[in-house]
């Protein structure tokens, strides 16, 4: 993964033959490079799930925090790490097919498991793709479904994230997989009522400014059988309005709202 070059011209990069940039094309190894011994660099967070970015920076930084046989050219501007700064030693598959339904009372997440041995899955929301993202599960969910209740009506983007527990010599942590995310948007349940008029029955229902609402009709309730009755209702507010002036020629009639 990670190829330390030392001595000479070995760790320089900004010369066409130089041996550090060589080693990023190697078929199988060489994902990042970085020339070592002067002064040293400190690669043991990568034990404890940090990535080469976060001990590059603490090794080019580096003062009074480490010492070893050797301080020579602390903190020299030549330090350089070629390659993935994101790599970490282990990694875990994410799951997929992340899918999200809404239901009155909430939403429910499905997704195909990550092929990995893992402990589980840990959860997240945010009210925009960019986040922040808050965890919802306090322990990992064990299965590959999760329901997220009493949810204000708006948009929200998930993240499901696999996690195992890792165990080095210097310790353990808990290992994040990269996210899947999919996106929903929640609507406030709609109410109808109802009420008898010289025209007919008008209908009154919550709604969304500049949505679309269409009413529909039936004469019996276990028919199966439904008539858009209104057509494409445009609402203009909280609250929509619309009067069915065919009723009185039916003794008997239900109505439910859809939208769109």
């Amino acid at each position: 993964m990670l190829v330390m070059a030392f001595g000479s011209w070995f760790g320089n990069w900004d010369d066409a033959d130089d041996l550090l940039r060589s080693f990023l094309a190697t078929p199988t190894m060489g994902l990042a490079a970085c020339m070592s011994g002067v002064p040293h660099w400190f690669f043991h967070h990568t034990g404890l799930g940090e990535t080469l970015r976060y001990s590059k920076l603490l090794s080019m930084n580096n003062s009074t925090l480490y010492q070893s046989q050797s301080d020579t050219f602390t903190r020299a501007i030549y330090i350089v790490l070629i390659g993935d700064p994101t790599l970490r030693i282990d990694q875990l598959a994410p799951p997929s097919g992340l899918n999200a339904s809404a239901f009155s009372n909430g939403v429910a997440l499905s997704w195909s498991a990550s092929p990995d041995t893992l402990l589980g899955y840990h959860v997240y929301r945010a009210n925009s793709a960019n986040g922040p993202f808050s965890r919802l599960t306090g322990n990992p969910a064990t299965g590959t479904s999760f329901f997220d209740s009493n949810l204000q009506p708006g948009t929200y983007t998930y993240m499901v994230r696999a996690v195992n527990l890792e165990n080095h010599f210097s310790g353990s942590y808990s290992n994040l997989s990269q996210g899947v995310f999919t996106a929903i948007t929640v609507s406030q349940p709609i109410v109808v009522t109802a009420q008898r008029t010289s025209n007919g029955v008008a209908l009154s229902w919550n709604s969304q400014s500049e949505a679309t609402y269409h009413v529909w009709a039936t004469a019996k309730l276990n028919s199966g059988s439904w008539t858009d009755v209104s057509g494409t209702v445009v609402s203009s507010g909280t609250t929509t309005s619309w009067t069915d002036t065919n009723s009185n020629s039916n003794p008997q009639r239900f109505y439910r709202i859809s939208c769109p």
